[in-house]
């Protein structure tokens, strides 16, 4: 692994900015330190040449500034430039002000600190390395301070409260800064447990449409021959066994769904991207869905309540999602057969929320934990995936699913779905969708 591998990685996106709105702070207290000494000291204090310093040291953070709207991700080497930077204009603030003998000389920790937060470990060592070069050259070169040189008690006074001064002041910019970067380090520790939980629960579901996918593929010739073997039943009974000529008729109807829903799953495996359906309002998409389950079912069409202002937004009839959905309703409808109700609304223009609600037994704690985050079934024979990649596929539309209690005894489960991502005007990605299985 090479040298860079092993490094820091680059410095965060708003580095310059941080920077800028830190040397603010610095120029600040720079200003106002040498007010101060020019009321302690009196006379002699090269002035001009100080605010020559700071001036500069201005115009160049508006241009950081400027740069920092500008630039997605500023390079180690940018960020090495400004704080060698900001080392030089404390060397020259210091030259200008007593040298090594100024008790703010400590301030020289302050960019170490950054850099060692910001910049890989080689370039905190070579601007270590300059502030220990500038802090040995003030050793030798630079400006007495008017009025300190000697060594009475009023001089020795100032330099203890100068040192005092330094002290805070460079304890107080650490602190800050520190605790700052802690809240943004546990931050993206969040985000990245996140992530890693998002990441074990794609992987399942693409362990879950892979074998789908391999199943399907498997079951393919079995069902062409038994539906060839239903076809010659029916044929032989049809003139000695009416009634068991029919049987087989329904049995090949049977077999024929079977192979069209294998069809259908072996399309979604083929790479059909998410947000490659149709678009249609979101009343007769829902109207149609519900119907369509109902027919699949064979059983009654549950009744449909829709709010929201007309004509509906769009929405993108997407397949993986009316499986998703399906399955919720297949799993209201086993738990409260002919007791199923439906509710939609995209009333504030942003997200379009369904509900199905039942009069079943309804979810217990650890079963309601468990329910969509995991393959669970709470049904005898249940193979527990419906919930589950409802969940997932709903995720992937950056929607979400809960699940309450209803009043007076079931469940509701609820569907959010943003009407942005969901209409498909800003969705490109590709993901694919295991469809979604019966079972809760």
């Amino acid at each position: 692994m090479s040298e860079s591998h092993r490094e820091t990685p680059a410095p965060p996106a708003d580095a310059l900015r941080r920077l800028a709105h830190l040397r603010w702070l610095a120029l600040a207290g720079q200003a106002a330190a040498v007010a101060a000494a020019r009321l302690l000291l009196g006379p002699g204090l090269p002035l001009g040449a100080l605010a020559a310093v700071l001036a500069a040291s201005a115009a160049f953070n508006a241009c950081t500034l400027w740069r920092a709207r500008r630039i997605a991700q500023p390079g180690a080497g940018e960020v090495l430039a400004q704080l060698a930077f900001d080392v030089l204009v404390l060397a020259a603030l210091l030259y200008l002000t007593g040298g090594a003998t100024n008790p703010f000389t400590m301030l020289f920790l302050v960019p170490i600190a950054l850099s060692a937060t910001f910049l890989p470990e080689r370039h905190t060592w070579t601007l270590a390395a300059l502030a220990a070069a500038a802090y040995a050259l003030l050793l030798r070169w630079h400006v007495p301070l008017p009025g300190v040189a000697g060594h009475g008690d009023r001089a020795f006074g100032l330099h203890v409260a100068g040192m005092w001064t330094g002290f805070v002041v460079t304890a107080a910019l650490i602190a800050w800064f520190a605790t700052r970067l802690g809240r943004s380090l546990r931050r993206r520790e969040r985000e990245l447990a996140a992530a890693r939980e998002q990441a074990l629960r794609d992987e399942r579901l693409l362990a879950v449409a892979t074998l789908a996918a391999g199943t399907a593929h498997e079951l393919a010739t079995p069902l062409n021959t038994a539906a060839l073997l239903a076809g010659e039943l029916e044929e032989a009974c049809a003139e000695h066994d009416p009634q068991a000529a029919a049987l087989a008729r329904e049995l090949r109807a049977q077999l024929a769904r079977c192979k069209a829903t294998l069809a259908d799953l072996s399309a979604a495996a083929g790479g059909a991207p998410l947000g490659g359906g149709r678009a249609e309002p979101a009343d007769a998409w829902l109207r149609s869905l519900v119907r369509a389950w109902a027919r699949r079912r064979h059983a009654p069409e549950p009744p449909l309540a829709l709010a929201g202002p007309r004509p509906a937004p769009p929405v993108l009839a997407d397949r993986t999602l009316e499986q998703a959905i399906g399955s919720i309703l297949d799993n209201a409808a086993d738990a409260s057969p002919g007791e199923v109700e439906v509710t939609a609304s995209w009333e504030d223009g942003e997200r379009l929320r369904i509900e199905v609600r039942d009069r079943g037994p309804g979810l217990a704690g650890e079963a309601r934990a468990r329910a969509g985050r995991e393959p669970w079934s709470g049904k005898t024979g249940g193979l527990g995936l419906g919930l589950f990649l409802a969940h997932r596929v709903l995720e992937r539309f950056g929607g979400r699913v809960r699940l309450e209690d209803r009043p007076g005894g079931g469940l509701v489960t609820r569907l959010t779905l943003p009407l942005d991502a969901f209409a498909g005007r800003d969705r490109n990605d590709d993901a694919d969708a295991a469809p979604a299985a019966a079972g809760r």
